[in-house]
């Protein structure tokens, strides 16, 4: 106990010593609180952006029907690796390791282990995110401008991209019902870049029903072509686009 008394005095002396020989420069009051109120406001700011990038992340994959395409097993989870937005996702990891940082200058989060601090920034922020992207139109809105050529870029190209079809050579395939008989349905297959469609007979499996799609519906088909049609493994419904 004696030991320590003994060596906070020592330490406050070496600090006094330190300011007289100009190593350390005091600074007054008024310096701490503004350099808190800026690491508070540029908390505050990477908070909201990685929020946000989050809700774009889970809007353009609702959007685009990666969700869906994971229940098409192997084949799904190829489109969905494939059109996953790393970037975004990386980007908004680093926003997110950079508030953990600012926050350990805080007492709370300086006594906070930096991995359960982080846990936590990484709770929160997809709530927030969840919440943001199903409770606003903020995402649909940004989107519909996109359609029209309204955003700038590059905001413009992020948006329009969302609601691409799959990439060729992954066997799975993006299109509208145009008509329905016993076993088989056209479907008008949209190109990579969705700049064309065309139509394909799809051959259905005896165990699916044809009463369960209609003309006019957006579906995705896990199959092969043969002999310029598409022999389906499965289908699912995809999403419609924002606001049509």
């Amino acid at each position: 106990m004696e030991n320590n008394q003994d060596q906070k005095p020592n330490k406050i002396q070496q600090i006094l010593e330190k300011i007289k020989k100009n190593e350390i420069t005091p600074h007054s009051k008024f310096y701490f609180k503004l350099r808190m109120t800026s690491v508070i406001i540029v908390a505050v700011a990477v908070f909201l952006i990685t929020a946000l990038l989050l809700s774009f992340i889970i809007f353009s994959m609702k959007i685009g029907g990666q969700f869906a395409l994971i229940g098409f097993g192997h084949h799904g989870w190829e489109v969905f690796l494939v059109t996953f937005p790393w970037i975004l996702f990386f980007l908004d990891l680093i926003l997110m390791i950079l508030l953990g940082w600012l926050l350990r200058t805080f007492r709370f989060g300086y006594k906070s282990p930096a991995l359960y601090l982080l846990a936590g920034l990484l709770g929160l922020t997809i709530l927030s995110a969840v919440v943001f992207e199903g409770e606003t139109s903020f995402h649909n809105r940004l989107f519909l401008e996109a359609e029209k050529d309204n955003l700038p870029s590059p905001f413009e190209e992020l948006y329009e991209h969302v609601h691409r079809p799959p990439p060729s050579g992954h066997g799975i395939f993006r299109g509208m019902i145009a008509s329905i008989s016993d076993g088989t349905l056209v479907v008008n297959i949209e190109s990579p870049d969705s700049t064309s469609t065309m139509p394909f007979k799809v051959i259905i499996s005896p165990s699916q029903n044809t009463d369960a799609y209609q003309v006019g519906q957006l579906i995705f088909i896990d199959g092969v072509i043969i002999n310029d049609q598409i022999q389906a493994e499965g289908i699912r419904e995809a999403p419609e686009v924002p606001g049509e």
